[in-house]
């Protein structure tokens, strides 16, 4: 995870400072996110997502874009168990999970089709992505100095590289407002301290955002 973040730094970096001399395009996006790769449960976000588009001209083709996912509460269930013959043998628990993620893409940007009213319809392909992913697990409103939780979910923080993909509908009459539905694979996870019962978030997102020019 060190390594990611650290790589992950000097990737904003560069592209900050090639920023500052150029013409470029700004997207800013938001939605709501799910996580479509887990087995016991979905989990849920609400992504905010800046675009980079270095260039003079719309139809400039490379891309640098940043996903932030704010992690929706998703419920959970668990027993906790004791061995005091006063209390009883079993109790059941909720658990409240938030799953973020954190992404830095690098890609590029096809048209597909415009129509007679110059709404257009893009593809952002990002075949490099760094994501960083944790996991956070709280159990509620039981006695932990008596009861113990048997196989608990554990907070877990992971991460790697991944591929991305986009379908982007640039609205021209509307301010330059464009909706986006954008899916990511899971990450080739780094190595944690213990296994654990949450796979790599793969987030399939809905968003809604505006498109800026500016000049330097």
């Amino acid at each position: 995870m060190k390594i990611l973040r650290i790589l992950s730094i000097h990737i904003i970096f560069i592209f900050s400072s090639v920023a500052v001399n150029a013409q470029s395009f700004l997207s800013f996006s938001t939605g709501i996110s799910t996580d479509v790769n887990q087995n016991r449960k979905s989990f849920y976000q609400v992504p905010i997502s800046i675009q980079w588009k270095p260039g003079n001209s719309r139809n400039s083709s490379f891309l640098f874009e940043l996903d932030y996912g704010i992690p929706l509460i998703t419920k959970g269930f668990g027993d906790a168990f004791t061995l005091n013959p006063q209390l009883p043998e079993q109790v059941s628990l909720t658990e409240d999970i938030r799953a973020s993620i954190f992404t830095i893409s690098v890609g590029c940007q096809i048209h597909l089709l415009s129509n007679k009213k110059n709404n257009s319809l893009y593809l952002d392909f990002f075949p490099l992505a760094i994501s960083s992913q944790s996991y956070h697990v709280s159990y509620k409103n039981y006695d932990k100095e008596n009861y113990e939780v048997l196989n608990p979910d554990l907070n877990c923080e992971t991460g790697g590289l991944a591929v991305a993909m986009a379908l982007v509908y640039n609205f021209a009459k509307k301010q330059d407002m464009m909706a986006m539905i954008r899916i990511q694979s899971p990450t080739t996870v780094s190595k944690n301290d213990y296994p654990h019962a949450f796979k790599s978030i793969a987030p399939l997102q809905l968003a809604f955002g505006y498109n800026f020019f500016y000049k330097k």
